[in-house]
């Protein structure tokens, strides 16, 4: 071997080694974030809103999402679904306006949302029939990437508990 191939060989593995670096560091920074992003809590609270007009209140839940972690999330939708009291599996999307004023063509627009790190926000989105009339309730948020973040099963039935209380 000449000593062109020595520097060739040497060339090869240290681009190799390079490349091997760049990768590892890539995939751990990458792990990271989504590590970060999955530190987003969800606190469910009923709140009774009064129509202004007739004095009637609208029993909504409120999902509080705050952001625990040290990168930004963003959430463009929120979904559920169960199974309806009277019949099949049921799906739904609350949509993205605040209830129930959106019903009365107020369009006070919550989502999409962009949490900073440390940042909470109240998305008044769920009438409480929601809660009284579906059982196996699952509650997700959903992000740009179409990345799930579901709302505890415990959080959702002791809501379910505290609607269905008269």
């Amino acid at each position: 071997m000449s000593i062109a191939d020595w520097i060739g060989l040497y060339g090869a593995l240290l681009s190799t080694a390079i490349a091997v670096v760049a990768t590892w560091r890539h995939f751990h920074r990458a792990q990271k974030i989504e590590r970060e992003k999955a530190k987003v809590q969800f606190t469910l609270y009923l709140l009774n809103k009064l129509d202004r007009n007739t004095k009637k209140a609208f029993p909504i839940v409120v999902v509080m999402v705050a952001n625990l972690g040290t990168e930004r999330v963003s959430f463009k939708r929120m979904h559920y679904s169960g199974i309806a009291n009277p019949g099949g599996k049921c799906t739904g999307t609350p949509g993205w306006y605040e209830e129930p004023e959106a019903a009365y063509g107020i369009m006070k627009r919550l989502l999409p949302v962009v949490l900073e790190s440390g940042q909470t926000v109240d998305l008044p989105l769920l009438s409480a029939a929601v809660f009284k009339n579906i059982d196996n309730l699952e509650i997700w948020m959903e992000d740009f990437d179409d990345k799930k973040f579901y709302i505890s099963g415990k959080e959702v039935a002791d809501m379910q508990r505290k609607v269905a209380e008269p």
